[in-house]
């Protein structure tokens, strides 16, 4: 039977600075590859070794370009992120939407979006006996704070 499989990965460090009117905005987002973590330590192992390769490639980086649509300094805000994956060193645009919520110096972001990563070239874990999706959905929140 076919199941929805959850995990985790840890951001190590990221930061993000809107930078003008026109939505430039510079900064990124890293995620430590080594630290999935499904609760299954043999689907992991896979995980990790075959599809991820993540001793060898121990970051995925998004790297922000363009916000379209406007933050708004106290309260929510919908947004258009526009962007580069890097994965596994190959960069793959990516347009996210993103949900800003602002509260004198601190925010909250949110996003959920779809990788296609047999597309981008990433191995396809199936087996005869248990097919697997070919993207992964992928539900990323942040806290900060704002300086101005």
């Amino acid at each position: 039977m076919l199941h929805t499989v959850q995990g985790t990965f840890r951001v190590t460090r990221g930061h993000l600075r809107l930078a003008g009117p026109h939505g430039s905005v510079q900064g990124e987002c890293v995620v430590d590859a080594t630290s999935g973590d499904s609760d299954n330590p043999t689907r992991d192992r896979k995980m990790h070794t075959e599809v991820l390769e993540s001793q060898r490639y121990p970051e995925i980086v998004f790297t922000p370009l363009q916000v379209r649509g406007q933050v708004v300094p106290e309260g929510v805000s919908t947004v258009e992120v526009d962007g580069v994956l890097t994965l596994q060193r190959a960069r793959h645009s990516l347009s996210v939407t993103a949900v800003v919520r602002t509260t004198g110096k601190d925010f909250t972001v949110a996003s959920s979006f779809r990788i296609p990563y047999v597309q981008w070239g990433l191995r396809d874990p199936s087996t005869f006996i248990l097919p697997v999706g070919k993207q992964a959905r992928i539900s990323f929140e942040a806290a900060g704070y704002i300086r101005r």
